[in-house]
């Protein structure tokens, strides 16, 4: 069964209200742009086999390689919202590190959940 979380309208709205404001400063018209994308591409893909992390990138890793769910610091109130976590997952040929900002995304409590049992791992504090 593959599952899909989209960004929550409340992170939208927030990097929408950010993208304007971005794109008025003129200088800041790329992190305006990269708003813009986010908004629209963002998104955590579940398979039976793999979890994929659409972000800025894309990562694709398979669920029996993943060696590591751990929680990153949160020095500020924006990323304390955003629940950053880290995914590892290492095969004979490569190591796949990402982050996912699991408060971004709807259905959060969804998310963590469906990682731990599909992973076989807890997240570490």
């Amino acid at each position: 069964m593959d599952l899909t979380f989209k960004m929550s309208s409340g992170f939208k709205t927030f990097f929408w209200i950010l993208a304007v404001l971005c794109i008025l400063m003129v200088i800041m018209i790329p992190a305006g742009i990269l708003l813009i994308y986010l908004i629209f591409n963002a998104e955590v893909r579940m398979t039976p086999h793999t979890l994929e992390r659409k972000w800025m990138g894309k990562k694709t890793m398979q669920w029996n390689e993943i060696t590591e769910l751990k929680w990153l610091p949160t020095p500020g109130a924006l990323q304390k919202a955003m629940r950053p976590l880290r995914v590892v997952a290492k095969n004979p040929t490569r190591i796949v590190k990402a982050g996912i900002p699991v408060g971004v995304f709807e259905r959060s409590p969804e998310i963590i959940a469906e990682m731990q049992k599909r992973s076989g791992k807890t997240i570490a504090a």
